[in-house]
């Protein structure tokens, strides 16, 4: 019986360890938590407008991040970079185990709104 209980213990350590192993592989993202919290660090920041595209790995001991920014369309680029560089500055702060962040900035997507008006006669 103690042989049996042993060998149900090392199946179950052993899928639990598989499970993480392959979900690495598949470059999941470990930390749901994580994501959403820096993603709320990025949204602070003064000058960001939206994110988006958030992803997360982790490879060993260290993880590795990527995300997309919206600012504002007419923001001169050396704005953009400071605000991208204050972004990682405050997630490496808070996440020590952060080896590299990506930040892609963008120009904030408006939405267009389209107002068609039926004319009875064309008159060029």
């Amino acid at each position: 019986m103690a042989g049996f209980a042993i060998g149900l213990y090392v199946m179950k350590v052993g899928l639990w360890f598989g499970k993480d192993a392959v979900l690495v592989l598949m470059d999941a993202c470990l930390s749901p938590q994580k994501a959403r919290e820096m993603k709320e660090i990025a949204e602070k920041v003064r000058g960001v407008r939206g994110v988006h595209d958030l992803r997360m790995h982790k490879s060993g001991p260290v993880s590795f991040g990527e995300m997309h920014i919206e600012v504002e369309e007419a923001l001169p680029l050396e704005k953009a970079r400071e605000i991208s560089d204050e972004i990682e500055e405050k997630i490496r702060e808070r996440f020590k185990d952060i080896e590299s962040i990506i930040i892609h900035v963008e120009p904030e997507q408006k939405q267009k709104i389209r107002v068609s008006i039926p004319i009875v006669e064309d008159r060029d």
